[in-house]
């Protein structure tokens, strides 16, 4: 599971902790969210699966299923902490793929998800283990970077999502709040001032020159990717 990139939903802050230290000893990567900034951000990140894990947000934890249930290769597993086989019949009624309740033992639970990651992975639609704009490549974990002539650098995970963001649209301005929004998510703690950091960081990694930036380039109100063959 060390390649699958995971959000973490929901309103019992502790438990969802619990789950994402059991995840991420396995290596995957997890984001945490409420529910309240998933809808906020529009799912706008790529994930391999989602874990939804209720608490007394009944009604907002199946509103989530619904907007997330045409995404049909993204798997949705739902953490119910009552027994009603009525809640768990209107979970699946919209789009909960399976529906689990604690206590869960840590290893079952890693079983599931490992069952619904393979699965997922066979679904038309999935997005690809790597990301390829001209020579560059980065990884599925969104941690490695191979640059042009095969180096390979390692990135941290805000600057693997800085960079994936911007690979994915290659050539294209995305807008300094987009970039806040996609990176930092809900933190709230994140400024132009820090973003212009982050940049001047990564652009040490992989520029030739930091100050005549080749591929990570300034535009108007953003920052666009761009590599040697005009993508």
């Amino acid at each position: 599971m060390t390649t699958a990139n995971m959000l973490l939903t929901g309103d019992n802050l502790e438990y969802s902790r619990f789950l994402g230290y059991v995840l991420e000893k396995e290596g995957v990567q997890v984001v945490i969210s409420s529910v309240e900034a998933f809808f906020a951000r529009q799912a706008g990140e790529p994930f391999d699966l989602v874990i939804v894990d209720v608490y007394t947000s009944w009604a907002e934890a199946l509103r989530l299923c619904r907007q997330l249930q045409p995404r049909k290769h993204v798997p949705i597993l739902l953490v119910i902490h009552f027994q009603e086989a009525v809640d768990f019949l209107e979970a699946y009624r919209a789009g909960a793929d399976e529906c689990l309740a604690p206590p869960l033992n840590p290893e079952l639970f890693l079983a599931r998800v490992a069952i619904w990651l393979r699965w997922a992975r066979r679904q038309p639609g999935h997005q690809p283990d790597t990301l390829q704009v001209g020579e560059f490549c980065l990884g599925p974990d969104r941690r490695t970077l191979t640059m042009p002539g095969g180096d390979a650098i390692r990135l941290s995970r805000q600057e693997g999502r800085l960079l994936h963001l911007l690979m994915s649209h290659p050539g294209q301005t995305v807008g300094n709040a987009a970039i806040i929004h996609h990176v930092w998510r809900a933190n709230g703690d994140c400024s132009d001032a820090v973003l212009r950091n982050a940049i001047y960081h990564l652009r040490r990694k992989i520029e030739p020159d930091p100050r005549r930036p080749r591929y990570l380039q300034r535009a108007a109100g953003g920052y666009r990717f761009t590599s040697d063959d005009g993508r």
